[in-house]
């Protein structure tokens, strides 16, 4: 395998130092439909799986180096507002390097919303 090494990265208007992209861009994006458990569109998430009511499992194509990756994520109702929590874990604690659970929540309830939305930072194996 080859490695190329650049400073920076350009699409002929913006250009950006190859640090930010390697350390700081998000290494998974996910936008699912949690009714129909589908992916809308996806970056390095294979697959979600609906496990109980509020309840959703993001499978990552590729692994994490380890559990402590950061996640930042929203929900949105019917309603199509922004109105719902992700809590960074599930109360089995049942995150991995390959997999992500979390509850979904409108206020104190746990439920299932419209669409569910995630940014996973961190480094890849």
């Amino acid at each position: 395998m080859s490695t190329l090494q650049v400073a920076n990265i350009s699409d002929g208007t913006d250009t950006v130092a190859t640090g930010y992209v390697v350390n700081g861009s998000a290494k998974a994006l996910c936008n699912y439909d949690q009714e129909a458990i589908s992916l809308n569109r996806s970056l390095n998430v294979s697959s979600v799986t609906d496990t109980a009511t509020g309840v959703a499992v993001v499978n990552m194509t590729s692994s994490f180096s380890a559990a402590d990756y950061v996640v930042v994520g929203s929900v949105k109702d019917g309603g199509g507002r922004n109105d719902g929590a992700v809590l960074s874990a599930s109360v089995e604690d049942t995150y991995t390097a390959s997999a992500y659970q979390y509850y979904t929540s409108h206020g104190v309830v746990i439920n299932d919303a419209q669409d569910g939305f995630s940014a996973f930072f961190g480094d890849l194996a």
